[in-house]
């Protein structure tokens, strides 16, 4: 398998989503970072790592973490799961600059997942993008996450584009926020 569906394509968002934002020339308030870790799938020792080398910068620096992990396919929503107040906040972003591109909009407490849970854990709101990857023909995306079918021919360029537009729309949003969102 080469994990096309999953782990890769979560790498090429999160790439995709900087690209984008320095393509288009803007400059967000905050730095955004995107980090890339090993062994989610095998216990979580990537993001455990990470989690404990750079916490003092996580408490003082990190507004959000936003996670991709849900297959290739559609955006559907974007999760969040933090304080009601940053819910509020984002949920307002969502519904207007992205209406036309997420049906689902924003589902509270959907925010986050493996990945990013040693970051949250410390406090910091979780996001994450939603995917209708298992609910959209023709995917049906545990029938061959991580199987031999696990190909790049399963992911289409109109998805992967409007899933990168959703992520760089609502991380930049968040970069460039005049507060910081409210933690735990």
């Amino acid at each position: 398998s080469t994990l096309s569906s999953s782990s890769a394509a979560s790498d090429v968002y999160k790439r995709q989503v900087l690209r984008l934002i320095v393509e288009l020339q803007l400059f967000p308030r905050r730095t955004m970072r995107v980090v890339l870790w090993t062994n989610e799938e095998n216990g979580g020792g990537g993001a455990d790592q990470y989690a404990i080398i750079h916490q003092k910068e996580i408490l003082e620096f990190t507004v959000s973490a936003f996670e991709s992990d849900a297959g290739v396919s559609g955006p559907s929503y974007i999760g969040y799961t933090g304080p009601s107040s940053g819910y509020n906040l984002v949920k307002e972003f969502v519904k207007t600059h992205l209406s036309d591109i997420l049906p689902s909009k924003i589902q509270n407490g959907k925010g986050g997942g493996r990945d990013i849970q040693p970051i949250m854990v410390l406090g910091v709101p979780g996001l994450s993008l939603g995917t209708t990857a298992n609910s959209d023909p023709p995917y049906k995306y545990f029938d061959w996450h991580h199987t031999e079918a696990d190909t790049f021919d399963k992911i289409l360029k109109s998805d992967l584009q409007k899933s990168v537009a959703s992520m760089a729309v609502v991380n930049f949003a968040i970069a460039q926020m005049d507060e910081k969102l409210p933690r735990d």
